[in-house]
């Protein structure tokens, strides 16, 4: 008779790894689909419509400069002291400024597919729990090996965090995921991980504002684990994400249309 594998063995690993993650993702996918195949509308809905008016605003008119955007963009100058009238305000807004291009190619893309932004969106909200459970799962098991991350995973699966937590699908949390990612793999190379760190940085940085927080944390995490005989090339990867960040600051505040969020102008 065939003798089963031990319990150390790579197949073991795997096998609580993926058992794991399947465990998340069946879980976290019903706590997501039940709000959105119920309801005509996502949940948060401000902000999920906004991202999803910039979303139709990128594809249809990037330059905001379309005659429907140029006049709302004349009434927002408008002075408004009525507090009534704010709420209305602070709504027109959602077309610009715009903050989140990778996202929103995410989901036209997705469209592209399904044929409608708003289905494209549940579609990919749905399927989040996915991708948040690989990312998850490739930094424990970068920690503490395949098989305390697949039990680790299993235990949070009926966790749902409070707030913004990772059931919503918005550009700052796939901005984290991504983040995760990277980090895993530098984990794993000990540092030495020179294409992910630039590629990770980019994808980040166009995902959302606060992906530059995670490519300082990345950096740090860097220079905290280089292998040996990769200090040089640390350092030039290390110089190439800094002149990502100094060039994406610069773009941000000297470009006029489309609108784009500016985080230094506002300091």
């Amino acid at each position: 008779m065939p003798q089963s594998p031990p319990r150390n063995s790579p197949i073991t690993g795997w096998a609580v790894l993926l058992s794991g993650l399947a465990v998340w993702v069946i879980v976290q996918c019903f706590l997501t689909a039940t709000p959105l195949t119920t309801r005509s509308l996502p949940p948060e809905v401000d902000d999920s419509l906004a991202f999803l008016v910039r979303t139709q605003v990128l594809e249809e008119c990037f330059f905001q400069d379309c005659p429907a955007l140029e006049d709302l963009r004349k009434q927002r100058e408008l002075a408004v002291s009525d507090p009534k009238v704010l709420r209305a305000h602070d709504l027109s807004s959602f077309p610009f400024p715009f903050y989140h291009p990778f996202f929103s190619i995410l989901i036209l893309m997705t469209k592209a597919l399904v044929g409608d932004l708003a289905k494209a969106y549940r579609i990919l909200w749905i399927a989040s729990p996915l991708f948040f459970g690989t990312a998850f799962a490739c930094l424990l098991a970068a920690f503490w090996g395949k098989r305390a991350a697949g039990v680790t995973l299993a235990i949070l699966a009926f966790k749902v965090f409070p707030d913004t937590g990772l059931h919503y699908f918005t550009p700052a949390n796939i901005a984290m995921g991504l983040a995760v990612l990277v980090w895993a793999r530098i984990i794993v190379r000990q540092g030495d991980a020179p294409w992910t760190l630039i590629g990770g940085s980019i994808a980040a940085i166009l995902t959302h504002p606060i992906g530059g927080v995670y490519v300082l944390m990345t950096v740090a995490l860097c220079l905290t684990i280089p292998r040996e005989g990769s200090r040089r090339r640390l350092s030039w990867t290390v110089f190439c994400v800094f002149a990502i960040l100094l060039l994406a600051a610069l773009l941000a505040s000297t470009i006029k249309r489309p609108a784009v969020l500016n985080i230094l102008g506002n300091l």
